[in-house]
């Protein structure tokens, strides 16, 4: 580093650094310079400065000198500057530059941009975003985007790799600093950016699709094509589906529970169909059992009065048995065993208006333990 010598002091712009050429400077001496500065109260780097300082460049203010310069010099230090052909120059920006260390514009560009670049001050997507409003209120043509990269500063590089053949043999001549990135880091920003640009306010959040279109680059993502829309649309589809499903099961929860039961009247068919005996046709549909004897016929409601269960009835054995607790009945629903109380009850039966015999289960006739029997009463039976 250069001694604090008045001269460095005085001018403001080197302070401790070495005068121009020489090598990269890493971030702890940068940090210490800044602090140097700050300490004596003299100008702060600059970003540009600072950035130059690490690429091992001049800084702005210092590229007159750094052209003028030549490798024969022999006051530059050794390893400090080679010279380089022009495929392999790695920082293009020496080129012709005007004093405020940029390109100068392209032709495509307005006047007024031309000086607003040529001033040399640093413009921001948020600055760039509210000159564009200011255009539109003022009724003036807005930025194109030549102007608005120029602005940006993205242009520089771009600029001096179109540049003619004439330019690129004068940068044979021109030295390479020692340490600077090389040829490709330089190429790779000449790249041109594609995607559809998106005008916006402001500054998008990172990793969304706004923010790669107004970057320039291209969205990531299937192709909008009819194949893909059709996937899209199946699969709102199914969505739409599973959401009213439970949309649908959501609201059944609060309507009431209906519980249907067979009719308690029904016409079980002439008397003449029915022989003597027990006729069990009618169990699993009614419940019921079609009893006719030499006198009479009636129903018996197929019901155990112990606990509710259906008997069955035994042919061979010629009696009704229970077979949840083993109460047994005689042909007529008398019970005799078992721990069932009393016989089983008799539904009304009576005669319609065509002949046919008409149950009516919800009416029952009972004969209950100890107390007269309800089985001789009118609506019991039918005379035979």
């Amino acid at each position: 580093m250069a001694d604090d010598s008045p001269k460095n002091v005085a001018n403001g712009l080197l302070g401790h650094l070495s005068p121009w050429p020489r090598k990269a400077l890493n971030s702890s001496v940068v940090a210490m310079e800044q602090a140097y500065r700050q300490r004596k109260g003299l100008p702060l780097l600059s970003q540009e400065e600072i950035r130059a300082l690490k690429a091992g460049e001049p800084m702005p203010w210092e590229f007159d000198r750094a052209v003028s310069l030549q490798p024969s010099q022999a006051s530059a230090p050794t390893g400090s500057i080679t010279s380089a052909p022009a495929a392999t120059v790695a920082a293009p920006t020496l080129l012709a530059l005007p004093a405020a260390g940029r390109v100068a514009p392209p032709a495509d560009i307005s006047e007024e941009v031309r000086k607003l670049v040529l001033e040399g001050k640093k413009w921001s997507k948020s600055a760039i975003a509210a000159e564009q409003a200011r255009r539109g209120r003022k009724a003036v043509p807005p930025l194109n985007h030549a102007e608005i990269a120029v602005l940006l500063g993205e242009a520089a590089t771009a600029a001096v790799a179109v540049a003619p053949a004439s330019a690129a043999a004068t940068a044979a001549s021109v030295p390479r600093v020692a340490g600077a990135a090389p040829a490709a880091t330089a190429s790779a920003a000449c790249v041109a950016r594609s995607g559809e640009s998106t005008k916006y306010v402001g500054t998008p959040a990172v990793g969304t699709s706004t923010a790669a279109a107004a970057g320039g680059v291209r969205s990531i993502g299937p192709k909008d094509n009819e194949i893909n829309r059709q996937r899209r649309r199946l699969v709102w589809a199914a969505v739409a589906a599973f959401l009213t499903t439970w949309f649908v099961a959501f609201f059944r929860f609060f309507l009431p529970r209906s519980l249907f039961e067979p009719a308690t009247t029904f016409k079980i068919g002439y008397p003449e169909e029915y022989g003597l005996g027990v006729d069990t046709k009618y169990q699993q549909k009614y419940r019921i059992w079609v009893v006719h004897t030499p006198d009479r016929i009636f129903v018996i409601y197929a019901r155990c009065t112990h606990l509710g269960c259906t008997p069955d009835w035994k042919p061979s054995e010629n009696k009704f048995k229970c077979p949840c607790h083993g109460s047994g009945y005689d042909s007529e629903g008398v019970n005799f065993e078992g721990p069932a109380p009393r016989p089983m009850d008799r539904a009304y039966v009576e005669r319609s208006s065509d002949g046919q015999i008409l149950v009516d289960v919800s009416r029952l006739y009972q004969w209950p333990k100890g107390q007269p029997s309800q089985f001789n009463d009118d609506g019991a039976y039918l005379p035979a």
